[in-house]
């Protein structure tokens, strides 16, 4: 069953923009009438104020001003996401062909078209510039209710059996003072798709991984440690941690896993969220894996 009661931190999470922000709008602007319960008055939201603070997010980035934005209804705000959505993308018809076999649940159409771009294109290149923003595409629409969450569940399992495949069987192993890349998620958090496509790259590039994939315990992570020898943890976080807990999460890694001077944490999330009393020397921060990616290429 689709959630749909959110509360304020909630909509923090999903969209990035700070509760007090939110507040701020809301009472400025009467962006939202949220049901308020207790004698603490906590406020709930509902699906559509998620959906229109997620369009408001989206459009804020393409240099849009919220007093502006706040006029307009929620059947204006989904016509220019998709305006803004289509602006400027240069394999847009490759993606609405895959939107289309997605909404038709077609799933030799999806995986056939995919074998088809890799004619004239990388799997690198499938990836960067097709699959990524075609997930942001079909994200953007159920998140302003243009589809339900159906047919982006259905398309991010087939992008994750895809790359799962590119992956060779045969990661390069782990000589004497090689570094090796551990890829995990924290505890809680099942998107996959980016570590994915960070496994793929790094095994496109030689480099040893051991691939420990959604919800890992810290204490997994200590038990891996043992056994090699020039570590470097690789985290790709998008929900869990909530970003109030971020921060202790990094210390708590820091303190189980970062001891020995050999091992390195490399952690992949808004970089604005995590305050100052993490070892930069230990734990280097990038707002998103391609980022993290062009390091790995010098």
């Amino acid at each position: 069953m689709i959630k749909q009661k959110f509360f304020i931190q909630d909509l923090e999470n999903l969209s990035g923009i700070k509760a007090h922000t939110i507040r701020t709008w809301e009472k400025r602007y009467s962006l939202f009438k949220p049901e308020r319960h207790g004698k603490n008055n906590i406020r709930t939201y509902t699906l559509s104020d998620l959906q229109r603070i997620l369009s408001l997010a989206y459009l804020l980035n393409f240099e849009y001003k919220i007093s502006h934005l706040a006029e307009y209804s929620d059947a204006e705000l989904h016509r220019i996401v998709q305006s803004e959505i289509h602006r400027d993308l240069e394999h847009q018809i490759d993606i609405n062909t895959l939107m289309l076999s997605t909404i038709q649940y077609d799933r030799e159409a999806f995986l056939g078209y995919l074998e088809k771009l890799h004619e004239n294109l990388s799997y690198s290149d499938i990836i960067q510039k097709i699959l990524i923003p075609f997930l942001h595409q079909i994200g953007t629409h159920w998140q302003t209710n243009l589809i339900v969450s159906g047919p982006e569940h259905f398309a991010s399992h087939l992008i994750r059996q895809y790359l799962i495949k590119l992956v060779p069987v045969q990661n390069s192993a782990a000589g004497e003072n090689v570094e090796t890349f551990i890829l995990f998620l924290p505890e809680n958090e099942l998107h996959e798709i980016g570590l994915l496509i960070l496994h793929y790259e790094l095994c496109l590039r030689n480099k040893p991984v051991i691939f420990l994939g959604p919800t890992t315990p810290i204490d997994a992570l200590v038990d891996v440690l043992q056994y090699v020898e020039k570590p470097t943890l690789v985290c790709h976080s998008t929900i869990h941690p909530y970003t109030e807990n971020v921060n202790n999460y990094l210390i708590e890694i820091q303190s189980k896993c970062l001891a020995s001077k050999d091992v390195k944490l490399i952690f992949i999330r808004r970089t604005d969220i995590i305050k100052k009393n993490i070892d930069s020397d230990k734990v280097l921060l990038f707002n998103n894996l391609y980022e993290f990616i062009k390091i790995i290429e010098k």
